[in-house]
């Protein structure tokens, strides 16, 4: 999982038309997602997340810095939805974060709740860190952390 990601982080992708571009960790969901799967690998996971951000804003081109923002999301519990995330398009960034709707909506996690400490996580100073919980028609809910450029 860690090398793959880092395999396929060696070049800045391209954005699609709709103004982003996204990847999901290369991992089985029946792995990631299980309860029987150690604590320490979900930390690792979450770690080469926050690498592979380190990693794409390193290698992003000059001309795009001021034009993109590099992401990453993660889901938890189980994980799966997990991914990075780069915006060509701030327009679509600050949409994206819109989620107030009758049928689902993303809360902020109160201040007291910190990814970083609750999973012993490492980020640089440059990047922020801000959690949601996603409720989705009063059946389900999640926590969704998000971790890079979101200021």
């Amino acid at each position: 999982m860690i090398r793959d990601t880092a395999a396929r982080l060696q070049t800045f992708p391209k954005g699609n038309k709709e103004g982003y571009w996204k990847m999901y960790l290369p991992v089985s969901e029946f792995f990631i997602a299980s309860t029987k799967t150690p604590r320490y690998v979900k930390k690792a996971a979450m770690q080469t997340f926050i690498n592979g951000i380190v990693q794409l804003i390193r290698i992003r081109p000059p001309e795009l810095r001021e034009k993109t923002r590099v992401v990453a999301s993660i889901d938890l519990p189980d994980m799966w939805f997990s991914q990075f995330t780069i915006f060509f398009d701030e327009t679509y960034y600050n949409g994206y974060f819109d989620r107030n709707h009758p049928d689902y909506k993303w809360i902020p996690l109160p201040p007291e709740r910190n990814l970083l400490k609750e999973w012993g996580l490492t980020i640089p100073n440059t990047l922020t860190v801000k959690g949601y919980r996603e409720e989705e028609y009063n059946r389900w809910s999640r926590d969704i952390w998000f971790i890079g450029e979101l200021d």
